[in-house]
């Protein structure tokens, strides 16, 4: 098994844990924190196994993302995810930052 930017979980809830979920596209949105993705080979394609964020009221929410399958490279990744969310309008930069310090890839 290999990972690529595995995150530290301190302080994040486990995904099934958490009893709301939001899509990327409500307001109430304020940070996409983690974007999981898993598969059998780094040649793709991955799932996605969860998405996490927090709310305006700082708590943690399971986040509805359209991206639920991607391709195996990490650039193609990120250009999946930014072309879903323009699609949709959402600002990714603004909830995430820097896109690659939030996704993890398991494989």
């Amino acid at each position: 098994m290999s990972e690529i930017n595995g995150l530290d979980d301190s302080g994040i809830l486990h995904a099934d844990t958490i009893d709301v979920t939001l899509d990327w596209t409500d307001p109430r949105l304020v940070a996409i924190t983690r974007i999981r993705f898993i598969g059998d080979s780094w040649a793709g394609p991955f799932d996605l196994s969860y998405c996490l964020g927090r709310d305006a009221d700082g708590n943690q929410v399971r986040v509805r993302i359209p991206c639920y399958q991607v391709p195996g490279k990490a650039s193609l990744i990120k250009a999946e995810l930014v072309a879903a969310a323009k699609r949709d309008g959402v600002y990714l930069k603004g909830l995430c930052g820097d896109i690659g310090e939030v996704v993890s890839i398991l494989w």
